[in-house]
Order: structure tokens, then C-alpha cells, then sequence
């Protein structure tokens, strides 16, 4: 019995730390989507091709994106700063 308790126990945190990672993935995907969006944005606006207020949807896009690193930091343990660029992984 206590040898299935061990299992349950390490299976448990097997599957947490799985989560934690599939969370990470998704964040730092949501933060590429919305990088490349603000690079739409700043194009436009650049370039004058924009359709409408660029500069109102660069301010939202910026503050999602500082809302999410903050969630970030508060959430990871490892040195990234804001600003820092993270580079994705590709697989």
C-alpha cells in the first residue's frame, strides 16, 4: 500500500509540473501572437496604410502585453525582466 501511495505521489507531481509547462507554452505563445500584431500595428501606422486609430490599438496591445509579463513575473521563478526579449523555441 505504501508503495502505491509513492507512485500516486510522484505521478501527481509528474502531472503538475506537466501543466506548469503546458501553461508557460501557451503564455509564451499568446505573447508572440500579440508581438507580431503590435508589429502589424506600428507598420501601418509607420507607413500610413493603417485602417483607422493604429496609435489607440498599439497603446492596447502594449498594455496587454506589460499586463502579461507582469502575470509572468509574478508567476515564474526564473531571471526573465521585462523587456527582455524571450526567444521561442521552435520544434
Amino acid at each position: 500500500m505504501r508503495i502505491l501511495d509513492q507512485v500516486k505521489t510522484s505521478s501527481m507531481s509528474v502531472v503538475d509540473a506537466g501543466r506548469g509547462r503546458v501553461d508557460d507554452f501557451r503564455r509564451d505563445r499568446r505573447r508572440q501572437s500579440m508581438l507580431t500584431e503590435l508589429g502589424r500595428h506600428c507598420y501601418a501606422h509607420r507607413s500610413g496604410t493603417g485602417v483607422g486609430d493604429e496609435g489607440a490599438e498599439i497603446e492596447r496591445i502594449v498594455a496587454e502585453i506589460t499586463a502579461l509579463d507582469d502575470a509572468t513575473l509574478e508567476t515564474d521563478t526564473d531571471s526573465f525582466e521585462p523587456g527582455e526579449a524571450r526567444v521561442l523555441e521552435s520544434a
